[in-house]
């Protein structure tokens, strides 16, 4: 497996969710979920898909106890670049949304890879000038950066990323270090939530001494969701007002107005909240990608040439 040309970026949903849009899906965004119980991936809904970051421990090959699911529409890619695992979790479970959520060059990648094993897709996403782009666009800036990649030692800890998507009515995990896609059994678009955090919850249960998992939902952009719901509400009083100037308001339609008024104001805040979190993510992703190196080099001159640096370093 190579990483050569492919950075280390960090596991964030701020930066998925730019990923995203920058690789050419559209609508789309990535959250992070705090609990893997149902309850709290039901909120999210619509789900397209969920990436799970646990800790590898050389045990993701294919066991005779796991089916293979075999269907030649859905897409599965073998990981075959090493820093891109993330990526290709994304990938995996994005190929096989709608196409009408894919840009021109998206659909034209997975046209192309159409009759491609999976190895020789994954060979493909790793050759992809523009996804290698967007992903390495994600790096921290670093003068020190080595195009040696490092090895990891049977000493390092080592994380890894799989993918589950509902498809054609069965559950599938998309692991890109398996032989193929896994079928965790039959569902329906109304329960693979539920059998989704039951299969997380037993694998976390078997990692007695490890606590660090962390679970990322593709969920349709909280912003258009909150649109569609204004709109609505909106069209509704419109309604309302032209029964009341038809001298047909009533006591109940007063008090529909009201509740609509109050879920307008609630849709509103949580529009408002959207807007900063995306914000905000803006502005981390920015720093991220900044290269700070030249401004600290600068300040150690400055305190050098102050006769600072050098007291400051004697205490």
């Amino acid at each position: 497996m190579s990483g050569e040309g492919w950075c280390l970026i960090e596991s964030d949903p701020a930066v998925f969710t730019e990923l995203l849009e920058n690789i050419g899906v559209k609508g789309l965004q990535v959250e992070e979920v705090y609990s893997f119980d149902v309850d709290t991936l039901k909120e999210l809904e619509p789900v397209y898909g969920l990436i799970f970051l646990f800790k590898w421990e050389g045990k993701n090959k294919t066991t005779e106890q796991e089916q293979l699911f075999d269907d030649p529409n859905l897409f599965f890619a073998n990981q075959m670049i090493n820093n891109a695992c993330a990526t290709q979790a994304i990938l995996n479970i994005c190929l096989n949304l709608d196409d009408n959520v894919l840009n021109e060059e998206l659909l034209n990648f997975k046209q192309f890879t159409k009759e491609f094993d999976s190895e020789t897709k994954g060979i493909a996403i790793g050759n992809s000038d523009h996804i290698r782009d967007v992903h390495n666009s994600f790096a921290r800036a670093n003068p020190f950066f080595s195009d040696n990649v490092k090895t990891a030692t049977e000493d390092d800890d080592v994380f890894h990323f799989t993918a589950f998507i509902p498809f054609n009515g069965n559950l599938i995990e998309l692991d890109g270090l398996k032989k193929g896609p896994v079928n965790l059994g039959e569902c329906t678009d109304q329960d693979w939530l539920q059998k989704a955090s039951a299969t997380l919850i037993e694998r976390i249960s078997k990692y007695q001494n490890e606590l660090r998992f962390s679970l990322m939902a593709i969920i349709r952009k909280r912003e258009d969701i909150y649109q569609q719901e204004l709109k609505s509400i909106q069209e509704r009083l419109q309604s309302i007002d032209i029964k009341t100037s038809s001298s047909e308001s009533t006591e109940s339609l007063a008090a529909v107005k009201r509740e609509l008024l109050d879920r307008k104001t609630n849709i509103l805040e949580k529009q408002s909240f959207e807007v900063r979190k995306k914000e905000k993510g803006r502005k981390e992703n920015l720093r991220r990608k900044h290269n700070y190196i030249p401004l600290a080099v600068e300040l150690i001159k400055c305190m050098a040439v102050e006769g600072t640096l050098k007291t400051l370093l004697e205490n």
